[in-house]
Parts: C-alpha cells; structure tokens; sequence
C-alpha cells in the first residue's frame, strides 16, 4: 500500500505526458460501449415513469419461484418479482390502471399464497399518463443540468474544455 502513499504525497514515477494517447484510447473505447448499450438496451425505467402496478405483501420465507408458480393464471405472470428484505414481497408488471379484475387477481393470488387477507396486500398503481408526464419532466431536467454546468464550465474556464 506503499504507491498509494507516493501517489498522495505526489511522488510517483508514472509518465502522464507518454501514455496519453493510450488512456484516450480506452476512454473513447469506454465512451463508446456506453452509447452503444444505452441505444441497444435504452433506460430500464419502473412503474413510476413507464405506469403499471406494483404489489407488496410480508411474505417470510418464501422464494422468487413460488410466487411465480402462484402468479402464472394471472395478468402479473411475466412480472418482476423481488424479494425485499428477509419477509416483503414485491411484484411489478405493466397492467392497465383499467383492468381492475386483473389487478384484484393478482391480490388475491397473493393473499392466499402468504395467508394473509387480502386488504393486508399493499397495491400501488400508476398510470401511463403520469408516468410519461414525470419521464418528459426527468429528461428536461437532465438536458438543463448538462447545458449549466457546461456553462459554468465555459465562464469559469475554457469554452473548449465545456464543450468536450
């Protein structure tokens, strides 16, 4: 741990000015592999940006393939199940805010599964509209943030360094 004290008291003998071209290298190469996975696989958004319901229940014990084999006649089969802590159950899937009967089956599915009524199972929904509404709102915010600080950048030290 001897160059991690060197490196702080800044006594190292490591060549920046000679190895730049290198460390460019594997920063584009690194640049590049995050675009590319951002537009292949784009944004795993939840329930709050995308809408759907998500249910939870104290479930202690049980595992990821119960809830599955309980959930199969339902509109949550192909849901994402979690398990939160040692005894939470949650289960997200993309149900119409509609569909009350799809989403009372899969409460009910739940509630006899951990024994529990079926009032004692916690449902969230939201809609399609609110979640876009909030993903429009998000993004803004994200655009705004980047044109500040590059901004800031601008005024504080060089256009070029802001731009880059």
């Amino acid at each position: 741990m001897s160059w991690i004290g060197d490196i702080y008291r800044g006594e190292n003998d490591f060549d920046f000015p000679r190895h730049w071209k290198k460390t460019l290298a594997v920063s584009g190469l690194l640049i590049v592999v995050s675009v590319v996975s951002f537009a292949v696989r784009g944004l795993n958004l939840g329930i709050e940006f995308e809408g759907g319901t998500s249910w939870e229940v104290e479930a202690p014990g049980l595992s990821v393939g119960e809830v599955r084999d309980a959930l199969r006649s339902t509109p949550a089969a192909n849901g994402k199940i979690q398990l939160v802590g040692s005894d939470t159950v949650r289960v997200r899937a993309d149900i119409d805010v509609e569909d009350h009967e799809g989403v009372t089956a899969v409460s009910t599915a739940l509630a006899e599964l951990t024994g529990v009524s079926v009032d004692d199972v916690n449902v969230t929904t939201v809609g399609p509209s609110w979640g876009s509404r909030i993903t429009a709102k998000a993004e803004r915010a994200l655009i705004w943030f980047f044109a500040l600080i590059a901004a800031y950048i601008s005024l504080q030290l060089e256009w070029k360094m802001a731009v880059g």
